[in-house]
C-alpha cells in the first residue's frame, strides 16, 4: 500500500508487496463508508480494479495493484456495536469477500485482474487487516463529517530507488496530503512482513503511529520466532510504545510480566503480559512496582512531561490500539462470528432476521442478498424491519475493555477461572435476567483460553488528536524546525508536550506545504502557518497569513482582494472569489468550516460554516468560551440569550457547545452555486467582540441576520453534510492547475513583452515554510519545472534573434535564484562549483554567445542546484546577469555588437601634435534610470538634463598623442576642481594583449581607457583571450596606419576635475572625451552618417556596456551636447536609437538660473553600477510601484523641460525634488540610494524656504547634491544657512562637503590640436 495526496499526487509504491490480503476500513456509518472510497483509492493505494462481489450485492470491493483486496465497511444496518463487535463484522466480511473471489472461475479472475500467484489456496482464511475509524470526533468538529481516521496530513512523500530514468537531482523530494489510514497502513505493512497466513490485525485508525528502527533492532517483527515457541501461531499481542505518565492515564497501559525499570534497556519483541490497566491514574502505575509499570527515560529534556504529580521523565507501556490474532488464535474469532457473535456480522444479523420471520425457505439455492444500501429501505415484516431488528439483536462489544481483558495475562490464576469469570460478567453488569448471558459466557469462555502477549516497541511513539487545539497545534508545531525562532516564541512556552509534538511530526515527515498554489502573502509571515490541499491568490499589498494558522481544502482566488488571516487559525472548506469585496478579515483564534449540507435536507447550493474558537472545550457544560472569547462577555456584549443557541428542550446542565445551534447555514445563489458567492458577514460581529470595540451598524447587522438564519449545532452535522459532496470538493481543488497556469502567464507575458510582473512567489512560501533540510528536496521540483519553462523562452527568443526577450528571461532566472537563496541555510562557507562558473563567466563575455552557451549555463545551473548552497546560487546569479547583459548589448547595436559606428579617416593621422577634448558635466533634472538599457527600450525614454561649468570649468578632459618608442601609456588623473591640483594618479604601460585583459572590471586602473582602445578597434576580446601573451606593437601599428616606423607608441591621458563618485556623468562624458581624442589622433572618423554627436553618444554607450558598468544615454548626452537638451529613445525599437532636442535658453532664464543653482558634494562616493544593479533588477520585477515611478519620470523630463522653456524656474525645483523621490523609489529602500544625511538636509532646507527643490545627480547614493535656491536667493545665501544650521545644532555636522559654483554650459564637447 502507499500514501499520496486525496486526489492529485502520484504515489509511489512500497517495493514489498503488502502482507494482508485483504484491508477492511471501517467507518461510523454507511453514508461514511462510501463517502470516503474515493479517499480510499486517492491515498491508500494504486486501485487497478473494482470487484464485482455476490456477497455484496451492489457493493464494489476494490483492488490494489498488488493485490490487496480492500472493502470499506460499517457495522452492520446501522448498528453500534462496538470495536470489539466491528472486529467481529469486518472480519466475516473479509472472509466471506476473500472465499468468494478465491471461488471465482478463470474468466471472472481474469476481469477481476487477479493472477495465479494472489489466489491462494481456496479454504485458507486470508491475513486480515482492520482499520477502525474510531468515535464521531465531537471534540474535532472539523473532523465529523469524515472521521479524524481521515483527517489531511502533509507529509513527505515516500520515494523508491527508481526514478523511471527521470534526472534525480530535478525530481527532489515529493510531498502529499495524507491521513492516518493511509499511514497506518503504510507502517503496519512494514512493520508486519512475514506475518503468518490467516492472521487477523486490528488498528484504530483514528491515532498516530511511529516506529523507527535502531541499531539493533530492525522495522519489523520476527515472526519466524515467534511462530517456533510453542504454541507461538495462538497469541495475541498488542502493540506498545512508551508514552508520558500524563498522556498514558487517557489510554489503556500494558503491564508487562518482565520490564526493567528504564526504557534504554528494552528491546524489540514480545513477551507476557502481566496486566491491562484501562485509563489509570498516575498514582496507580506509579504504585505497581514488582515487575514497574513505570519507566525511566533518561532523555528528560527531549521526552520528559512536567506536571503537577511530578512524573517528569517517567513513561508508561501505552496501548497503541494495534491488536494481533496470529492465526490460530484468530480462528477462534472466526468461530466466534459464526456462533455466538454472529449477531455481531452482516450476514448473521440477517440470516436471524429471516429465520425469526420464517422467510428462509430452505433448499433455495439463490436466497435473496440484501446490500447496505437496500437493507434500509426493506419492507417490514411481522411488523420489524431489518434494521430495527439489528438495533436489538447486535451485541455491543468493546475489543480493549472486553476481549482483550477476558484473555489470560500472568495476573491470571488457572484456579481462579470460575470467580474470574463471575468478575468478568459483574463489571459488564450481565446477569441471570440479562438475555445474552449465554453469549457473554461464550465469549469469556473461547477468549480466556488466549494468552494476551505484549509486542513493546522501545523506538516507538504514539499520539492522539483529540482536540481541534492539538490538531492545530501538530499541524503547525509538528511541522516546525530549529530556525523557527518565531513561531515557537508565539505559545507562551513550549513545553515538553510540544517537544514531542515536534519530534513525531519530525519523524513522520511532516511539512507546511502539499498540494498548494499559495500567492499574494509575504512569506516571512505565511511561512509559519500550514496550508495543504488548497489555492490561496489574494492582493499582496497588506494579506497575510498569521502565524501558526492552518488552511485546508480551500479554494480563495481572490487577487484583487486583501486577506487577512489572523493568528492560530483553523480553516477548512473554504470557498470564495469575493467578487466585488476589496478585504476579508478572520479574526485570531478561529476555527472557520464550510460543509456543503444535504439537498434533500436543505435545497440546492447550501452551506454550513462551522465557527467555533480554537480553543473552546465543546463538550464541556456549563460552557466557558465561544468564538475563542469568554462565554459570559459574549453573550453580554451581543445582547443574546441562551434561548438564541439553545432549543428549550436542552436542561441547563446539559448545554455545552456541542449542542448549541450558533453555525449558520449559507447559502449560494449564484449559477455556479459552488459556495463562492456565500455571505460571511456574520464574522463581522465576532471580530468587533474580539477588538473589544462596540458593536457598529455594520456589525449589528451581521448580528441580527445571524440571529434570523437558520443554524445547526455540532451534534446535528452527521445527518445533515453531505459528506460524498465534501469529498468531491476536496479531490477538486485545482493546486496543479494553478502552477500550470502561472507558469503559462509567466511565458505569455515574457514573450510578448508585457509590463508585467513574472510572479514565483507560490515557489517561495513552500521554500520558506520548509526547514533548511527538507528546502532544497521540497521546493526543487517546482524550480526544475520554472527552469524548463525559462530555458525554452531563451531558446526560443535567441534562435529568433528577440534579444530583448533573452535579456529579461536571463534576469528573470536571476530573480527565481536570488530569491530562492534567500530563504536557504547560510552556514555553508564554500562556494561550490566554482570552477564551472568562473569557466562559464569567461564564455559569456566572449562575442559569440549563443544556444552553445545556454547550454553551458542550463548544465552549469543545474549542478549548483544540486547542492542547494546559497552561496553558489549566489555566485551563479553573477553569471545570469552577465548573459542578461550580453543580450543587452545585442539590443544596444544589433546582431553583432562590434560593429563600428566609425570609418577610417581620409586625413593622415596626426604625428607630433596632441589632440585635446574637452566637455562640461550634466546636471539630471528629471527622468534619468528610464534612459538605461533595457527601460529604454522596453519602457521609453526620456530625460532633461543641463551642460554645466564647476568653478567656471570645463572639468572633463582627455589627451591623445602619438610618441616616439614602443607600447601604449595609459594614464588617469584627478584634479581638484578649485586649482587643478593633482590628487591622484595612475599609470598602465600596455606592452602585450593580457595587459588589456582587466579592462571590464570598473574598478581597475585605467579600465576607461583600456575599454576604448577595444572599442574603437585596437585588438577584439577574441584576441585578447586567444593571443594574450602577444606583444602589442603590431596591433598598435595596423591601428595607427603607420608602416614606415618601427618604434611607435600611443600616449592616453584621462583628467576629471569632478570628485570621484560624483554623479554627474563624469565617467560617461570622460569616455566620450576619449573616443573623441583617440579617434581623432589615429584617423578615425566618428562622422560616418553626417551625425557625429549622435554616434558618438551610441558609442559612449557601447563603451560602458564593454566596462560592465552599464548605464543608460543621459550622461554623454548631457555633457556632451551644451545647455538644455531632452533626450528621448522609443519603445521596442531595436538596436537602441536615441534622438536629442536642445532647447536655448534667454539670457534672462539662464541668469537667473546660474545663481540660483547649488552645487554641493556631500564627500560621499559612491559607483554607480552598484545602485544601477538593483534598479535593472526591480525593473524586471515590473511591480505596480516600479512601473507608476516610470511613468513619473518619463513625465517629469517633459514636465521640466516645459517650466524651463516657460521661465517658470521654481516649477522646475518641484521637478527636481519629485525627480529625487522616483530615483529612491527606482532604487529601493535597502539600496543606500539617500544616505541619512542627504534626507535631513534636503528636509531642513525645505522647512525654511531655502530651496525649492534638489536632487542628488545621477543614481545617487552620494556625490554631488544639486539644489535650485528659492527665487531671490543665491548659493551663497544656501552655504550661509547651512552654516548657521550647523553651528545652531539644526544639521549635523558635514565633513567632507564641499560647495562648488555652478552654471550653464552653453557648449558640449570641444576638440582642440597642439
Amino acid at each position: 500500500m502507499q500514501d499520496m495526496k486525496d486526489g492529485a499526487t502520484e504515489p509511489t509504491m512500497l517495493e514489498t508487496k503488502c502482507p494482508f490480503d485483504v484491508i477492511v476500513i471501517t467507518s461510523p456509518d454507511l453514508e461514511s463508508s462510501h463517502a470516503v472510497r474515493e479517499l480510499i483509492k486517492s491515498s491508500c493505494g494504486d486501485f487497478s480494479s473494482t470487484i464485482q462481489v455476490d456477497t455484496l450485492g451492489n457493493e464494489c470491493a476494490m483492488k490494489c495493484s498488488d493485490g490487496t483486496i480492500v472493502i470499506s465497511s460499517c457495522d452492520p444496518y446501522g448498528t453500534k456495536i462496538g470495536s470489539g463487535g466491528g472486529t467481529v463484522a469486518a472480519m466475516a466480511e473479509a472472509d466471506e469477500v476473500y472465499s468468494e473471489i478465491m471461488q471465482m472461475s478463470s474468466p471472472e479472475r481474469d476481469r477481476a485482474g487477479i493472477t495465479n500467484a494472489e489466489q491462494g489456496i481456496i479454504g485458507d482464511p486470508p491475513t486480515v487487516l482492520i482499520c477502525h475509524a474510531g468515535g464521531e470526533s465531537s471534540r474535532c468538529p472539523t473532523q465529523i463529517t469524515l472521521g479524524k481516521a481521515w483527517t489531511s496530513l502533509p507529509v513527505v512523500q515516500r520515494q523508491n530507488s527508481r526514478t523511471n530514468g527521470a534526472d534525480v537531482s530535478e525530481i527532489g523530494m515529493a510531498t502529499t496530503v495524507s491521513n492516518p489510514t493511509s499511514l497506518l497502513i503504510s507502517t503496519l505493512s512494514e512493520i508486519f512482513f512475514g506475518v503468518p497466513k490467516g492472521s487477523v490485525v486490528v488498528a484504530a485508525s483514528d491515532v498516530l503511529l511511529s516506529f523507527q528502527s535502531s541499531r539493533t533492532t530492525s522495522k519489523t517483527i520476527d515472526f519466524q520466532q515467534i511462530a517456533g515457541k510453542g504454541g507461538g501461531l495462538n497469541k495475541v499481542f498488542g502493540l506498545a510504545v512508551p508514552a508520558p505518565l500524563e498522556t498514558a492515564k487517557n489510554h489503556g497501559v500494558f503491564v508487562l510480566e518482565k520490564s526493567s525499570s528504564t526504557l534504554e534497556s528494552q528491546s524489540w519483541g514480545i513477551q507476557p503480559t502481566l496486566k491491562v490497566l484501562q485509563k489509570p491514574t498516575v498514582g496507580e502505575m506509579k504504585a505497581i512496582k514488582n515487575p514497574p509499570c513505570v519507566l525511566h527515560h533518561s532523555n528528560t529534556n527531549q521526552e520528559s512531561e512536567s506536571n503537577a504529580n511530578n512524573s517528569e521523565g517517567f513513561m508508561a507501556w501505552i496501548d497503541t490500539g494495534v491488536v494481533t490474532f496470529l492465526p490460530h488464535a484468530a480462528q477462534v474469532l472466526r468461530k466466534l462470528s459464526r456462533t455466538q457473535l454472529r449477531c455481531c456480522t452482516l450476514r448473521g444479523l440477517r440470516e436471524m432476521y429471516t429465520k425469526r420471520s420464517n422467510l428462509l425457505e430452505l433448499g433455495n439455492e439463490k436466497r435473496q442478498k440484501v446490500s447496505h444500501h437496500e437493507s434500509s429501505r426493506e419492507q417490514t415484516v411481522s411488523g420489524q424491519s431489518l434494521e430495527e431488528f439489528a438495533q436489538t439483536a447486535a451485541l455491543k462489544i468493546d475489543l480493549y475493555s472486553d476481549m482483550l481483558q477476558a484473555m489470560q495475562t500472568g495476573s491470571t490464576l488457572p484456579t481462579d477461572i470460575d470467580s474470574s469469570l463471575a468478575r468478568y460478567l459483574e463489571k459488564r453488569g450481565v446477569d441471570d435476567a440479562c438475555g445474552n448471558k449465554a453469549q457473554w459466557n461464550l465469549l469469556y469462555s473461547e477468549l480466556s483460553k488466549l494468552k494476551l502477549f505484549t509486542c513493546a516497541i522501545p523506538t516507538g511513539s504514539f499520539f492522539h488528536l483529540g482536540t481541534t487545539c492539538e490538531l492545530s497545534d501538530f499541524l503547525t508545531i509538528g511541522a516546525s524546525h530549529t530556525e523557527d525562532i518565531q513561531y515557537t516564541t508565539l505559545r507562551n512556552s513550549i513545553g515538553s508536550y510540544h517537544q514531542r509534538m515536534r519530534s513525531f511530526g519530525n519523524s513522520m515527515g511532516l511539512v507546511r506545504r502539499s498540494g498548494t498554489f499559495v500567492s499574494g502573502f509575504p512569506t516571512e509571515t505565511s511561512g509559519y502557518s500550514t496550508v495543504l490541499n488548497s489555492v490561496l491568490v489574494a492582493k499582496n499589498s497588506c494579506s497575510k497569513i498569521g502565524t501558526g494558522s492552518v488552511i485546508e481544502h480551500s479554494y480563495m482566488n481572490c487577487p484583487n482582494s486583501v486577506i487577512e488571516i489572523g493568528e492560530r487559525c483553523l480553516l477548512s472548506g473554504l470557498r470564495m472569489d469575493l467578487n466585488g469585496f476589496s478585504s476579508f478579515h478572520i479574526p485570531p483564534g478561529i476555527c472557520l468550516q464550510m460543509l456543503p449540507l444535504k439537498k434533500t435536507n436543505f435545497g440546492n447550493n447550501s452551506y454550513l460554516c462551522i465557527c467555533i474558537g480554537v480553543d473552546d472545550l465543546i463538550k464541556d457544560a456549563p460552557v466557558k468560551s465561544i468564538f475563542g472569547m469568554d462565554f459570559q462577555y459574549v453573550m453580554q456584549r451581543s445582547g443574546l440569550t441562551e434561548s438564541d443557541i439553545w432549543d428549550e428542550f436542552i436542561p441547563p446542565s446539559s448545554r455545552m457547545l456541542w449542542n448549541a445551534k450558533i453555525h449558520p447555514v449559507l447559502r449560494d445563489n449564484s449559477s455556479e452555486g459552488d459556495g463562492s458567492q456565500v455571505d460571511m458577514s456574520f464574522l463581522n460581529w465576532i471580530q468587533e467582540l474580539q477588538t473589544q470595540k462596540e458593536i457598529d451598524l455594520k456589525s449589528s447587522s451581521a448580528l441580527k441576520h445571524w440571529k434570523r438564519s437558520s443554524r445547526l449545532s455540532l451534534s446535528e452535522i452527521r445527518k445533515n453534510v453531505d459528506a460524498a459532496a465534501e469529498v468531491l470538493h476536496r479531490r477538486s481543488i485545482p493546486s496543479n492547475g494553478f502552477v500550470e497556469n502561472r507558469l503559462s502567464e509567466i511565458s505569455e507575458i515574457l514573450m510578448n513583452r508585457k509590463h508585467k510582473p513574472c510572479n514565483f512567489d507560490f515557489i517561495f512560501d513552500i521554500a520558506s515554510s520548509s526547514s533548511s533540510e527538507m528546502i532544497s528536496s521540497i521546493s526543487r521540483p517546482l524550480v526544475s519545472k520554472s527552469f524548463q519553462i525559462l530555458d525554452s523562452l531563451a531558446v526560443k527568443a535567441i534562435k529568433e534573434k528577440s534579444y530583448d526577450i533573452a535579456s529579461r528571461v536571463f534576469m528573470t532566472m536571476l530573480l527565481l535564484l536570488s530569491d530562492l537563496a534567500q530563504s536557504l541555510p547560510v552556514f555553508i562557507d564554500e562556494i561550490q562549483n566554482s570552477t564551472e562558473i568562473l569557466k562559464l563567466s569567461s564564455c559569456i563575455n566572449s562575442e559569440n554567445f549563443g544556444l552553445d552557451t545556454l547550454e553551458s549555463i542550463v548544465t552549469v545551473r543545474k549542478n549548483v542546484l544540486m547542492s542547494y548552497n546559497a552561496r553558489s546560487i549566489l555566485c551563479f546569479c553573477d553569471v545570469l546577469e552577465k548573459a542578461s547583459s550580453a543580450m543587452t548589448k545585442r539590443c544596444i547595436s544589433g546582431d553583432n555588437f562590434f560593429r563600428l559606428v566609425h570609418s577610417i579617416d581620409s586625413k593622415s593621422t596626426i604625428i607630433g601634435e596632441t589632440v585635446i577634448v574637452t566637455a562640461p558635466a550634466r546636471i539630471d533634472l528629471a527622468g534619468g534610470w528610464s534612459d538605461t538599457p533595457p527601460l529604454s527600450y522596453e519602457f521609453g525614454g526620456a530625460v532633461a538634463n543641463l551642460a554645466v561649468l564647476v568653478n567656471g570649468k570645463r572639468p572633463l578632459q582627455a589627451k591623445c598623442r602619438l610618441i616616439q618608442g614602443k607600447g601604449i601609456l595609459l594614464r588617469t588623473e584627478s584634479k581638484s576642481p578649485i586649482d587643478e591640483e593633482l590628487i591622484e594618479s595612475t599609470e598602465v604601460r600596455i606592452r602585450t594583449l593580457n595587459d588589456l585583459a582587466d579592462f571590464h572590471d570598473p574598478h581597475s586602473d585605467c579600465a576607461l581607457l583600456k575599454s576604448a582602445l577595444i572599442y574603437l578597434g585596437l585588438v577584439s576580446i577574441k584576441q585578447i583571450a586567444q593571443y594574450g601573451s602577444e606583444c602589442i606593437q603590431s596591433y598598435l601599428k595596423k591601428f595607427c596606419r603607420i608602416d614606415n616606423v618601427d618604434e611607435v607608441g600611443l600616449e592616453i591621458i584621462s583628467c576629471s576635475l569632478l570628485p570621484t563618485g560624483s554623479g554627474m556623468g563624469g565617467s560617461s562624458i570622460l569616455g566620450g572625451c576619449v573616443i573623441s581624442a583617440i579617434a581623432k589622433c589615429v584617423g578615425i572618423s566618428l562622422d560616418c552618417h553626417g551625425d557625429s554627436s549622435n554616434n558618438l553618444i551610441h558609442s559612449v554607450l557601447m563603451l560602458e556596456q564593454l566596462l560592465t558598468t552599464g548605464g543608460g544615454w543621459q550622461d554623454q548626452i548631457g555633457g556632451l551636447l551644451g545647455g538644455l537638451k531632452l533626450g528621448t529613445a522609443d519603445v521596442n525599437v531595436i538596436p537602441l536609437q536615441t534622438s536629442v532636442k536642445q532647447f536655448p535658453l534667454a539670457p534672462e532664464i539662464k541668469r537667473e538660473l546660474d545663481e540660483r543653482l547649488v552645487l554641493l558634494f556631500t564627500g560621499k562616493q559612491r559607483l554607480a553600477k552598484n545602485i544601477l544593479q538593483s534598479v535593472l533588477q526591480r525593473w524586471a520585477r515590473r511591480s505596480n510601484d516600479i512601473m507608476r515611478t516610470l511613468e513619473g519620470l518619463v513625465k517629469g523630463a517633459h514636465d521640466a523641460i516645459e517650466s524651463l522653456n516657460g521661465g517658470d524656474i521654481d516649477a522646475l525645483g518641484t521637478c527636481m525634488s519629485e525627480y529625487w523621490q522616483h530615483k529612491k523609489v527606482m532604487a529601493g529602500a535597502d539600496s543606500g540610494v539617500e544616505p541619512d544625511v542627504i534626507q535631513k538636509l534636503l528636509a531642513v532646507l525645505a522647512e525654511n524656504n531655502v530651496i525649492s527643490g534638489g536632487t542628488l545627480c545621477g543614481a545617487g547614493g552620494g556625490g554631488c547634491l544639486a539644489m535650485l535656491a528659492t527665487k531671490g536667493k543665491t548659493a551663497g545665501d544656501v552655504r550661509a544657512f547651512i552654516d548657521r544650521a550647523v553651528v545652531e545644532g539644526g544639521l549635523p555636522s558635514l565633513p567632507g562637503f564641499s560647495l562648488y559654483s555652478c552654471e550653464v554650459a552653453e557648449d558640449g564637447i570641444e576638440t582642440q590640436i597642439i
